[in-house]
């Protein structure tokens, strides 16, 4: 399912596809009954594709037909969005089909668990159990399933919006129409039914339905109702005559919509204004004779009629649904009238917290009748290219100003406003006005549902007794669920008449589904608690944290939001003054006492900020290293955060402003006390390769130029102890198993550095493990090549730009027999070695 999908249910046409039973006009019954491998249902863009197959999924006519074939027949669906949801575009991908294949298969035959168990175990043990399957596991663990014998039955696999899926579409369908044939021979036969527009790589495949030479009933219905319902608001005292112009009108829509539902409803809404207005026949049809035939060329035309006095209003909900979080283009109705405000107004000193959320203009009553009043305002701006709809999934205890999320009228559009052409002509229109960055408006509105929606509290804020004991007065709705205490479990809509008449139209549509919702209560709470809990407020910050990074890096200039990331500070330290200690834990299951918005800066590589704020705190002679880690620590990519290289220019500001690698930090984990630089160490050559080491080098080498200590053994997991060469032979003998020749040649040229430098090679060659040997013994005690390697590399293979100026002995030759001499064995006891520290 999708938002694409709702919208168009909503049109009210899902009860038009009745013709779809019947066997004479085409050949799906049959094929349902028992017919091949592959349906195909094709359409032009915006024919209702998704809407016959959502119908098909829910009519019991398809599981009443398809059990006529062998009976214990099974459906399962996957629904293609290239609007995912998901900022992992989940739902546009292969990926994200075949886990969606394999989880329902689990689910719908269990048998199968066993088959591919190992499989899943093997992966476990490489890659650890939060990994997610890559396409060829999961490819595989479908084939698997071919050889489960005790699986019997038939499986239909309703598959939508082929077109959107990415990648080499043909590949795909080859690996899906082989699989039904590896399942065939099993005693679970599959067959799959497959919805898409007309694509190249499915031209060698007849289409056994063309959608859009069957919807013309449809869309008759659709037109006549909604033409003739504009009658009953329209000015003109003739209605006689206009019912023969409806008449004739319908028959032209219907055959200009050529099958297309959406440019149907795109021209209808057009009549409908001058019906209202009492228009004649010549003026009606004046107007359906100037709307373009194609779907783009009506979205240009559209556009068009827009005033240009309002066309910078109109780009900018254009702009805030492409950057929707996870690039989306759907958004909750809520953020979007926050989006669409001054975007400097966010930052006031607003009323302390918590009476700031029981101001008038905050209250739910009030947000409630200015998104009426945006609901309207959009349809005046933009047309009917901005929609309004239920949220899918909308949980029935939600807040009613949660429930509707906009988005645009169809997929098609999405494209046709991102064209740069287009952009640049809608530009032209609006100059010389100026429109907020989407990104600038998108974070501010993070800003204002933070300070002035009570639903956006995070839990974790330790909230003063006030906020969730309210008075009796008080309605149900208005209270702060804490985790720690119950949960409000009173019905929604409320059961008082008199707040229920002062909801404008924002619920109507909501009523009948939460009436619904009621019958599972379990499961409404769980989703509930989940949303408030655990996604809704720190998402809200997260998305505030990606935003500011946005307008920082991808600005042509880059513009640092410290205005509005102090805001942010001050308005949750007013809630709780260790918030940035526990956002960071909900994020990483790390807490850590001290932390402030600089260390989330640092993580979030807000470089403007951070360089910014550093240099004010050298002004005020403040004490840059009070935290604890490190700022060093965060720009590392800590346990828990992005797995992602390091960001060199964050940890070069961070270096030159007096961070120093030989800094401290205590090791939960392993109960000690290290520098940053021996957490820099070991995060590179022992973590191992599940983590991207891309740059190691980079970073171990700045860290040597700021005073790093080379010559710092590096505590072991077995309480044993290294020097940094020891572990570079590690790396490139042991550690990497499966390691490429590129990543062994990297750690040779940097052991190559270490042991032609100057600074670094007499005191490292002459370092002792917990073993007793050093560098060499130990290489050759592993039979290790890497010592004769870089030897023979020592000058004619090394890489300049791995070579440190001024650091390389000019004098020594490339022989064995010139290497460092080696010095007496030394004692454990007399390396610098940091002192273990218990928990107290």
């Amino acid at each position: 399912m999708n938002p694409r999908q709702d919208s168009v249910l909503h049109l009210g046409l899902a009860k038009s596809y009745s013709w779809v039973w019947n066997e004479r006009k085409h050949n799906l019954v049959e094929w349902l009954k028992g017919g091949g491998d592959l349906f195909r249902i094709k359409g032009k863009t915006g024919s209702g594709k998704s809407t016959l197959m959502k119908y098909l999924l829910t009519h019991q006519n398809t599981q009443k037909y398809l059990n006529m074939y062998q009976g214990n027949s099974k459906v399962c669906a996957y629904f293609f969005h290239e609007l995912s949801e998901l900022a992992t575009q989940q739902e546009s991908s292969i990926t994200g089909l075949l886990h969606s294949i394999l989880s329902q298969l689990l689910e719908l035959f269990p048998p199968f668990a066993d088959t591919i168990l190992p499989l899943y175990q093997k992966y476990k043990s490489l890659h650890g159990d939060n990994v997610a399957w890559p396409v060829n596991l999961l490819k595989g663990a479908l084939n698997q399933m071919s050889h489960e014998t005790s699986v019997t039955g038939n499986l239909c696999l309703f598959i939508d919006g082929f077109d959107e899926c990415r990648g080499n579409r043909h590949e795909h369908l080859e690996f899906l129409i082989e699989w039904t044939r590896l399942m065939a021979k099993t005693s679970l036969k599959v067959k799959i039914c497959l919805a898409s527009c007309d694509l190249p790589e499915l031209a060698s495949l007849n289409a056994n339905l063309v959608l859009h030479q069957w919807t013309k009933p449809g869309i008759t219905d659709f037109v006549k109702k909604e033409l003739t319902g504009a009658m009953q608001h329209t000015i003109s005292m003739d209605l006689k005559d206009h019912g023969i112009v409806i008449s004739k009108l319908v028959q032209k829509v219907v055959n200009k919509a050529d099958g297309v539902f959406v440019w149907a409803k795109l021209v209808v809404e057009d009549l409908v204004l001058g019906l209202k207005a009492g228009e004649d026949e010549a003026a009606l049809e004046h107007r359906l004779s100037n709307l373009p035939q194609h779907l783009k060329d009506l979205y240009a035309h559209m556009i068009s009629k827009i005033p240009d006095a309002n066309l910078h209003i109109a780009f900018k909900y254009f702009q805030l649904l492409l950057r929707a979080p996870g690039d989306t283009c759907t958004m909750n109705f809520l953020q979007f009238l926050m989006a669409s405000q001054i975007p400097e107004k966010a930052i006031d000193s607003s009323q302390p917290f918590p009476e700031r959320y029981f101001l008038p203009h905050n209250s739910e009553p009030a947000i409630l009748e200015k998104l009426g009043v945006m609901r309207e305002h959009l349809k005046e701006i933009c047309g009917n290219l901005i929609q309004i709809q239920p949220r899918r999934h909308a949980s029935y205890r939600w807040q009613a100003t949660r429930r509707e999320n906009v988005t645009f009228i169809h997929l098609s559009f999405k494209d046709y406003i991102k064209d740069d052409d287009v952009k640049i002509d809608l530009e032209k229109r609006m100059s010389p006005r100026n429109v907020h960055p989407a990104d600038k408006l998108l974070m501010a509105s993070c800003l204002r549902l933070l300070k002035t929606q009570r639903c956006y509290v995070p839990y974790w804020v330790k909230r003063r007794k006030e906020v969730y004991q309210p008075t009796e007065e008080t309605h149900p709705s208005q209270k702060l669920v804490s985790i720690s205490h119950e949960v409000d479990r009173s019905p929604w809509p409320p059961p008082n008449e008199s707040y229920q008449s002062d909801k404008n139209s924002v619920t109507n549509s909501v009523t009948e589904s939460s009436a619904n919702d009621n019958e599972n209560i379990d499961d409404d709470d769980d989703e509930f608690l989940e949303e408030l809990n655990l996604r809704t407020p720190d998402n809200t910050i997260t998305m505030f944290f990606n935003y500011a990074h946005n307008l920082e890096s991808e600005s042509i200039l880059g513009e640092a939001q410290t205005s509005y990331i102090d805001n942010l500070d001050a308005t949750l330290r007013d809630m709780d003054a260790r918030w940035a200690s526990s956002f960071f834990d909900h994020r990483t299951r790390n807490y850590i006492p001290g932390i402030d918005v600089l260390c989330l800066a640092v993580c979030w590589k807000l470089h403007l900020y951070v360089e910014g704020k550093l240099n004010e705190r050298k002004l005020r002679s403040h004490n840059i290293r009070a935290h604890k880690p490190p700022l060093l620590y965060y720009a590392m990519n800590p346990p828990g955060w992005a797995h992602e290289p390091v960001d060199m220019d964050m940890l070069s500001i961070l270096l030159a402003a007096g961070e120093h690698p030989g800094e401290t930090l205590y090791n939960e984990e392993e109960e000690t006390i290290e520098t940053m630089w021996d957490h820099i160490v070991r995060h590179y050559l022992r973590i191992g390769s599940a983590y991207p080491l891309d740059g190691w080098q980079d970073v171990l080498r700045l860290m040597l130029k700021y005073e790093a200590n080379p010559v710092q053994l590096i505590l072991q997991r077995d309480g044993g102890s290294a020097s940094i060469m020891h572990l570079l032979i590690d790396q490139y003998e042991n550690q990497y198993e499966k390691a490429t020749q590129n990543e062994k040649d990297n750690t040779l040229y940097f052991f190559i550095f270490l042991l032609s430098s100057k600074k670094y090679a007499d005191g490292l060659c002459s370092l002792q493990n917990s073993g007793g040997l050093n560098c060499y013994d130990y290489a050759e005690s592993i039979s290790s090549d890497i010592i004769k390697k870089s030897y023979t590399q020592h000058f004619s293979a090394t890489p300049k730009l791995l070579q440190a100026p001024g650091d390389i002995d000019d004098s020594s030759s490339a022989t064995p027999e010139s290497r460092p001499r080696r010095r007496k064995l030394i004692n454990k006891d007399s390396a610098t070695l940091p002192k273990r520290h218990k928990k107290s």
